[in-house]
């Protein structure tokens, strides 16, 4: 783990102090969890390198360009591209 300065008011880490102490944790152990819990830090957040692997950006250009033969309404019918319907007929999509 690595330190680092965090600057809050006296009456917010009076608080923290005291919830640490009912809990029987450190103010630090509170951080570090609201942290994970409001951000998704470390609890199945991905970073930017993850979303270059997503499987989904593989898609991209996989219908083809309209001038190529492609269809020209993919960007509104892509349920039916992608999964063979209309998934709002089927009440599948809001």
């Amino acid at each position: 783990m690595t330190k680092t300065l965090l600057t809050v008011p006296k009456r917010t880490l009076g608080r923290m102090k005291a919830l640490a102490h009912r809990r029987k944790t450190t103010v630090s152990r509170l951080l570090r969890e609201a942290v994970e819990k409001t951000y998704g830090i470390d609890a199945g957040l991905k970073s930017d390198l993850d979303w270059k692997e997503d499987p989904l950006l593989k898609l991209i250009g996989t219908f083809g360009d309209p001038i190529d033969g492609g269809p020209n309404d993919s960007t509104l019918n892509h349920d039916k591209y992608i999964y063979g319907g209309d998934l709002k007929k089927r009440g599948k999509a809001s």
